[in-house]
């Protein structure tokens, strides 16, 4: 176990399975087992591993982690039902957080982009969906979902109003946002400080390489360094594609993979764009690209969160145990030798031009168009650091009906490009939204499973 898990009990549930290997993956939170006075129960045996997160921007009340998923034989299970970390249970602007149901066309989007992605020789990059369950939803689940207590379409997919689903990845990841939690929940019991840091320094290692880890401050930073890197390495990888993932908030692992697969936007080559919505009478207009600049400033608030953190812990008096002390005193002085105030990640005019080089190389840009794309780049960095927001740089922006309906979430998307891409075709992308759309219209949950091996 984990320093950041808890156990939660679990029990038999209705979800199916397309494989007998995983058909021990049926199971649901049952968290009644636990009960309001049990002083001399034993511990059960069969449970789930609790998800508890503390995020580095926007936290929300009573949301402690993932209310839907944890570790569960090896598994990372989402769809498995209310968990204790969805304190915000009550709260009925929080039921789509924390119900604990998952949409079947949102398991579906995990599976498309998984498959896709081992295709590209990228599984490597992110945690893939190994397996998917469903079940079709009770009737009182359906009333829920029809009243519109999740962010499904159900115009676009009437699978969602039918069926619910868990989606299985391999539990070899931790987030930020793990680390955060254990350190905002510190034992000063030496014990727990030596698994905390042994942990820190396994998962930022890739799964394969995590027998070398020893705790070491010089190993952890070295360490935060080359997940860094592997990081940006994927998410250009990933560019080269025309792949975005929208949503990056506490997605992607401390390892530099993605995790949280549910929102993938797909063309097949590299893409910058514009998407444009109205919501609720306000006009908002987001860049599509550039996503790299969005994990190096999260990088920046992990390292700031977690300098701060070992700071505190080093105050006089703070931490009893003299060892203890000493060591993480040696980690925050490893960190800030490998992450000094001149390191790349901290350069915004770096961080411009290689994001902005690396696009521009993809698309065999003329002078004038690698102009507008830094442009374009600098106008995004500004929106995501929540700088001085500079006017949106006119690219000759013209509508491209086609790759509005790529977009995962909600149908009021209209997505424009540069001149420069007025003339591509992305057969990928309609490829990956035919699949999706062919899986959107299942009824019941074999041909759900059957629709998905296909």
């Amino acid at each position: 176990m984990l320093p950041w898990q808890a156990p939660a009990p679990v029990r038999r549930s209705r979800f199916q399975s397309a494989a007998p290997q995983y058909a021990a993956l049926n199971v649901e939170v049952h968290l009644s087992r636990i009960g309001a006075y049990h002083f001399t129960r034993r511990g059960v045996r069969d449970v789930l591993l609790l998800d508890f997160q503390t995020q580095l921007d926007q936290n929300y009340p009573r949301r402690l982690g993932s209310g839907r998923g944890g570790v569960y034989r090896g598994f990372y299970l989402k769809g498995v039902g209310r968990t204790l970390a969805a304190a915000n249970w009550n709260d009925t602007g929080e039921r789509y957080h924390g119900s604990g149901h998952m949409p079947p066309t949102s398991a579906a989007r995990e599976w498309l982009i998984s498959q896709y992605l081992h295709a590209a020789g990228l599984a490597h990059t992110i945690v893939p969906c190994e397996t998917v369950l469903a079940a079709a939803l009770t009737p009182t689940q359906r009333r829920e979902v029809s009243a519109g207590h999740t962010s499904v379409n159900l115009q676009r997919a009437p699978a969602d109003g039918l069926l619910q689903v868990l989606s299985a990845k391999q539990a070899n990841f931790a987030r930020m946002s793990n680390i955060v939690w254990a350190l905002d929940h510190f034992c000063f019991e030496p014990g727990f400080i030596g698994r905390l840091f042994l942990a820190l320094d396994r998962f930022l290692r890739p799964p394969d390489a995590r027998d070398s880890a020893q705790g070491d401050p010089a190993g952890i930073a070295a360490a935060m360094e080359a997940a860094y890197q592997r990081a940006l390495s994927a998410f250009r990888s990933w560019s080269a594609h025309g792949l975005f993932w929208l949503y990056l908030q506490n997605n992607f692992t401390l390892d530099g993979r993605y995790v949280d697969l549910e929102t993938p936007l797909l063309f097949g080559s590299p893409f910058v764009g514009i998407r444009h919505r109205v919501r609720q009478g306000e006009v908002e207009r987001t860049v599509i690209g550039f996503e790299e600049l969005y994990l190096a400033w999260y990088w920046r608030l992990f390292l700031t969160r977690f300098r701060h953190q070992l700071q505190y812990l080093c105050f006089p008096g703070v931490l009893p145990d003299r060892p203890a002390y000493l060591y993480v005193r040696q980690v925050l002085r490893e960190i800030n030798r490998q992450f000094p105030a001149a390191h790349p990640l901290f350069d915004n005019d770096g961080l411009v031009q290689s994001a902005s080089a690396h696009l521009a190389r993809l698309l065999h840009l003329n002078a004038k168009a690698k102009q507008q794309l830094r442009d374009l780049a600098i106008y995004q960095l500004a929106n995501i650091t929540c700088g001085k927001r500079p006017s949106e740089p006119d690219l000759g922006w013209t509508e491209a009906p086609a790759a509005s309906t790529f977009i995962p979430i909600g149908s009021d998307s209209r997505v424009f490009v540069p001149a420069w891409l007025q003339t591509r075709e992305w057969p990928a992308g309609f490829e990956f939204d035919a699949k999706l759309k062919r899986l959107e219209h299942c009824r019941q949950p074999r041909q759900f499973l059957e629709a998905l091996s296909n």
